[in-house]
């Protein structure tokens, strides 16, 4: 069986099933029917980097995000803290690039050198807690 039209309307829409039958019996001659569904996408998730901030830069990938997965039933687990982190959920995560992934520097640290380990171990936190960071690092 597969899917005979696309979920449009959000994760609560209705579709319907087109169902082959051994011989072509109609449905009508079965004495029962059990359907197991579910979805094809994997669990996903989004890393909202400094909470209830956006950067006008990333502001139209993030809301075509928010508006795209639902549409074909998928609904985001948003996280914003590493302990938030769902095993298994597929986190779309990134970096902008004016100064929105800036932690506090260590006396004599250069922003250009710790940047990069910086990103590494916030990210690497929802890693050890089971969430798969997509793209992958």
């Amino acid at each position: 069986s597969h899917w005979r039209e696309p979920i449009t309307d959000g994760p609560h829409g209705k579709s319907k099933l087109r169902f082959s039958t051994p011989k072509n019996v109609p449905l009508s001659k079965l004495g029962g029917l059990i359907a197991i569904v579910f979805p094809m996408a994997p669990p996903m998730g989004w890393i909202e980097f400094l909470p209830g901030q956006r950067k006008k830069h990333q502001e139209i990938f993030r809301e075509l995000y928010f508006r795209t997965f639902p549409t074909i039933g998928v609904e985001p687990h948003v996280v914003y803290d590493p302990e938030q982190t769902q095993q298994g959920t597929h986190y779309m995560w990134r970096i902008g690039g004016n100064h929105e992934f800036e932690l506090p520097l260590k006396e004599g640290e250069l922003y250009e050198r710790r940047l990069p380990y910086q990103i590494a171990e916030y990210f690497s936190q929802f890693e050890a807690r089971g969430g798969i960071l997509f793209p992958p690092a």
